[in-house]
């Protein structure tokens, strides 16, 4: 098999450096977005394990796009929180949320360059070679479940 033979399949090299590496996998969904895990998590590396905020490079799997996450309500703590607006959008009725935008922002933000963080650009709402769980109750589709494989190498 061949990295192309599966959607959303990305190859990085590590940075040089003198350092073992140290891999961290999170899910960030929704909550943990609100929540900041990802930020706690690049943090922990930083403070915890000495990783320099230049050695960080982020990858995002396949996640769910603004258009196809969408509500005609939201909840009230999302809008009220001023990081969150340019992450929100309405359309038709609906509230728009780019949590994979936001995501980024934050990262960003703590000072990882925007140039070292993959994000493909898949909608697993829309995708259907994914499964959403968004998608599984708008539709009723059978439940699935997405898999991640990460991995250093250094050549």
């Amino acid at each position: 098999w061949r990295a192309d033979d599966f959607p959303g399949v990305r190859t990085a090299r590590m940075p040089p450096s003198e350092r073992e590496p140290l891999l961290g996998v999170i899910h960030a969904g929704r909550k943990g977005v609100l929540g900041g895990i990802h930020q706690a998590a690049a943090r922990h590396m930083i403070n915890t394990h000495g990783v320099a905020v230049e050695d960080i490079r982020a990858y995002l799997g396949p996640s769910i796009g603004p258009d196809s996450y969408f509500f005609p309500t939201i909840a009230a703590q999302q809008l009220e929180i001023g990081r969150w607006q340019p992450f929100i959008t309405q359309k038709n009725g609906n509230y728009h949320v780019d949590i994979a935008g936001k995501l980024v922002g934050d990262l960003v933000e703590l000072g990882i360059k925007d140039k070292y963080i993959g994000r493909p650009r898949i909608d697993v709402g829309a995708d259907t070679r994914y499964f959403s769980h968004v998608r599984h109750v708008r539709t009723g589709e059978p439940k699935g479940r997405n898999g991640f494989v990460a991995m250093v190498r250094r050549d």
